[in-house]
């Protein structure tokens, strides 16, 4: 599966890490072949009178300046590639309001001077070593020892080394990203409009003013142009549960004293909830009408629940106590329907759905199947519910298609991103 935010920060860090050192080992290198062919000048300034320390200081000054040239046109290219990265699609957790500010210009710079330090100072240690050697042998001999030979050698099976971790980590990036997009969502994203409807709490203060509200407003959506099915649900596919869970105990299979009861997801739903996504219905009934508040708790129960609480017998007509309430009516199943993901792909599968309006919650997502682009219906559907109250704010309305596509965005970006540091890893070796 793909990684978490968090955890993806930490392997870009790595990343990182890992082209600067194969940059480093690179530069070393060139730097290494560039002294030898300087012997001769080393060997002369020697003989002029030149101090070791001299020498050395020259070597690094040279280091240390085309490096740190190096890390200015870094961060000229970082600051256009950062805006970029920030224009071409979904934001990445943080990075819309990243910017290379001073300290990270001051971290690459001063990262900079000290990889020039090091890949300046055995060259000329080197070449001191040999310092009397270059008048009178050559480059060749300097350049053609043993030692020489190993070192180069090892720099250069030590970029390969370090450019493997990176093919294979964004290699099995983009191997999740492809299973991702193969996994069954378990609904249509086409044609389906999607809006997030927050009642505010001082005009909807109880489930009354809640119900009176969708009864208004339900009607005017469906008379929009072009919409087939309108629904409303608590919980946002392919990756928002919401607050969704709780315990619940099964009355012909109760818990033992002293443990846990079972839990899962209780996501509130409407008949048209499960028409619009284009869910079936497997066994039993939808919601009718009179599952409403005041009437015997019902639920529909997913396809996944059935088979891990009942596999071998129908769940219809099966009874439980929701959230440890004793004195609270018992909650029967009057249907299974097919399964939605709501937590990715390694999200479970179970659910219970309650009625919707058996307690109207003040937040719902209203579902609007479409006959024609979603996108053109966005704008008719918030004004119809507008209509009914202009004070309700109606700023999260999208396509079901665009919120899946900004689920699957995100780790796309990061399995190219991580595929264009192997890249350049491979590049350098």
């Amino acid at each position: 599966a793909l990684a978490a935010p968090s955890r993806m920060l930490r392997i870009f860090g790595t990343a990182v890490a890992l082209v600067l050192l194969i940059g480093v080992a690179n530069v070393a290198s060139l730097m290494l072949v560039r002294a030898i062919g300087r012997s001769r000048e080393v060997s002369l300034r020697a003989v002029l009178g030149a101090s070791p320390l001299q020498l050395v200081r020259m070597f690094v000054t040279e280091s240390a300046l085309l490096c740190t040239a190096g890390a200015v046109l870094g961060i000229a290219v970082g600051y256009f590639a950062l805006r970029a990265l920030v224009a071409a699609g979904p934001a990445m957790p943080g990075l819309s309001v990243s910017s290379l500010d001073a300290r990270a210009i001051f971290f690459a710079v001063a990262l900079a001077v000290l990889a020039g330090i090091i890949v300046g100072t055995y060259p000329a240690i080197m070449l001191l070593r040999n310092r009397h050697v270059g008048l009178s042998v050559g480059d060749r001999a300097i350049g053609g020892g043993r030692g020489t030979h190993m070192l180069r050698s090892g720099f250069v099976v030590a970029q390969f080394a370090l450019a493997l971790p990176l093919l294979a980590i964004s290699g099995l990036l983009l191997l999740s990203f492809v299973r991702l997009q193969r996994v069954d969502p378990g609904f249509e994203p086409g044609n389906l409009v999607t809006v997030r409807v927050s009642l505010p709490t001082g005009q909807y203060a109880d489930s009354a003013a809640i119900a009176a509200y969708w009864a208004r407003a339900l009607p005017r959506v469906r008379q929009v142009g072009g919409v087939r099915e309108v629904g409303l649900g608590t919980s946002m596919p392919p990756d928002d549960f919401g607050n969704s869970n709780d315990n619940f105990n099964l009355i012909d299979r109760p818990a033992a004293p002293g443990t846990a009861e079972p839990n899962g997801p209780w996501p509130f739903a409407d008949a048209g909830y499960f028409a619009s996504l284009g869910v079936r219905l497997l066994e039993g009934r939808m919601f009718l009408p009179s599952d409403s508040a005041g009437a015997p708790p019902v639920a529909l129960a997913s396809r996944s629940w059935v088979r891990k609480y009942y596999p071998r017998e129908s769940a219809l007509g099966k009874t439980m106590v929701r959230g440890g309430c004793l004195e609270c009516p018992p909650t029967t199943i009057v249907g299974v329907v097919d399964d939605i993901r709501y937590s990715g792909p390694a999200g479970p599968l179970h659910a219970l759905y309650p009625p919707v309006l058996e307690h109207a919650p003040r937040t719902l997502f209203l579902y609007v199947r479409t006959a024609s682009a979603p996108d053109e219906l966005i704008g008719p559907v918030r004004e119809a519910l507008r209509s009914v109250d202009p004070s309700v704010p109606l700023d999260d309305a999208m396509s079901m298609n665009d919120r899946v596509y900004a689920y699957v965005a995100q780790p796309w970006q990061w399995a190219t991103l991580l595929g264009a540091f192997a890249a350049a890893a491979l590049a350098l070796a």
